[in-house]
């Protein structure tokens, strides 16, 4: 399941797995029923095309949203329908953990069990570059997101 902007990569996604044996249709999505397609656990389809950015940076913010099976369906964001109690539970763990340095283990641990799972397949990270002359002033990266705050943005001359 794909939006309508995202043919050529469902495209090429649909060529690397007819390679491999793999058979693929191509259902695209207006984008404005795209969300609610892919959230709502109705089983339309296998794969999908989407993206993700954590709301603050933290481990939860990626793999609760992305891998608690609590989160199939429901206007969530588990749309690989990814269910693994052993996952369930290192991230209910690691959620009620205080100290900070045990928590990070259980993350790990958990990262890991998904991993060998592999319910996903990332097929792009971007890493943004920003630059900028000595004439523009007010240009900073925020640690989170680390986006520009283009408003704020003004030149001198």
């Amino acid at each position: 399941i794909a939006r309508p902007d995202q043919t050529q990569v469902a495209s090429s996604v649909q060529s690397s797995l007819k390679r491999a044996g793999i058979k693929v249709t191509i259902k695209t999505v207006d984008a404005v029923n795209f969300t609610d397609a892919i959230t709502s656990n109705s089983g339309d389809y296998d794969l999908a095309l989407a993206s993700w950015q954590p709301d603050f940076p933290s481990a939860f913010a990626n793999l609760g949203p992305l891998f608690d099976s609590s989160q199939i369906g429901g206007g969530n964001w588990n749309i690989s329908r990814y269910s693994n109690p052993k996952v369930d539970a290192l991230i209910r763990e690691a959620v009620q953990t205080v100290d900070e340095n045990s928590a990070h283990k259980l993350w790990q641990k958990a990262d890991h069990a998904i991993m060998e799972d592999s319910p996903v397949v990332p097929l792009i990270y971007s890493h943004n570059t920003f630059i900028h002359g000595s004439g523009v002033e007010n240009f900073y990266i925020g640690s989170f997101p680390a986006y520009p705050n283009y408003a704020a943005v003004s030149l001198n001359r």
